[in-house]
């Protein structure tokens, strides 16, 4: 392991197990937001390849 790593490591394990709980809901917060994120993304994307297929179409 790095260095890095193990210093977090090393940090997460000195803290409470309250503060390691939050700390596990908080990085499960942001991954759903970013998977969230992702699928409007790509809903967007759909959108606008159907938009410009609809334009092409169109001329």
């Amino acid at each position: 392991m790095s260095t890095q790593v193990e210093d977090l490591y090393r940090r997460i394990q000195s803290l409470a197990l309250s503060e390691r709980l939050e700390l596990i809901n908080r990085v499960f917060a942001d991954l759903k937001s970013n998977l969230e994120l992702q699928e409007e993304l790509a809903a967007w994307d759909r959108l606008s390849d159907e938009a410009l297929e609809l334009f092409d179409k169109a001329l």
